[in-house]
């Protein structure tokens, strides 16, 4: 490792964020992607501040400054002063008019967050519209170049169908769904369960798993609009209610199966 002494702009740092984390994101961001900005017009209030450096990392900084004629440090004070140039003031974030008041602090709050690069734990009560605050946060920051992606955890398939349909009527772009394994029965292991529920549970299952066990409740059929979702835990319970617990634990794919097959 090797170390190089940084001046970061005032404007990049912010919140619980060190200036050095901050700054190492954007170097690597942009090194990542052989990312040469502009030279820098004007100099403005600095944080020093020293990064540790792979001999690899420093290695592809020097091909990546060379291919522009230049030197390391003035590639890294080029990306650093191009992400500045992109951060609005520290707490000039505005709300949307559309907005109310609890909803609009959550947003602040998010863009906040996810401006400085950090993991933002999204908490408001039911009904304050968390979820349209919270992709429309996503939204800033990808519009404005802080994020190349924005990952949105949810806690069950059902709020996964609950942020695609806001998303949806928000028009949101480029949304993409993964679920996790244990979201989804096994074919396999189903239909031998089969000879343990009520014959008419059994019948309609039968039948789903024949058609090829495509979506059928309301929350695979949105989920379907955005990833393939055969198999879904949630269709299966819902043609057979007797599927709860420990029967249906027994059937859902294992971590390393593959939902897709």
């Amino acid at each position: 490792m090797k170390s190089v002494r940084v001046h970061v702009p005032v404007d990049l740092v912010g919140g619980d964020v060190s200036p050095r984390r901050v700054a190492k994101n954007e170097i690597l961001r942009a090194l990542s992607e052989r990312r040469v900005p502009p030279p820098v017009d004007a100099l403005d209030e600095v944080v020093s501040t020293v990064i540790y450096f792979s001999r690899e990392q420093l290695a592809a900084m020097r091909d990546v400054a060379a291919s522009a004629g230049i030197g390391v440090r003035e590639w890294i004070e080029r990306v650093l002063w191009d992400a500045a140039s992109r951060v609005e003031r520290r707490g000039d974030v505005s709300a949307p008019d559309w907005m109310r008041p609890e909803q609009a602090r959550l947003y602040v709050a998010l863009v906040k967050a996810l401006r400085n690069g950090r993991i933002a734990l999204a908490q408001a009560g039911t009904g304050t519209g968390k979820t349209r605050a919270l992709l429309a946060a996503a939204e800033d920051a990808l519009d404005r170049g802080h994020a190349r992606r924005v990952v949105i955890a949810v806690p069950s398939v059902h709020l996964l169908a609950h942020v695609a349909r806001e998303a949806t009527a928000m028009g949101v772009r480029g949304l993409r769904l993964m679920l996790g394994s244990m979201q989804f029965v096994s074919e396999v292991h189903l239909r031998e369960a089969l000879s343990e529920l009520p014959r008419e549970e059994a019948d309609r299952l039968h039948h789903w798993l024949d058609e090829g066990a495509r979506p059928v409740s309301d929350v695979a059929r949105t989920l379907a609009r955005f990833a393939r979702v055969r198999y879904l835990a949630v269709d299966a319970t819902q043609l057979a209610p007797s599927l709860r617990g420990a029967l249906l634990d027994a059937l859902l794919l294992d971590a390393e199966d593959d939902p897709s097959d």
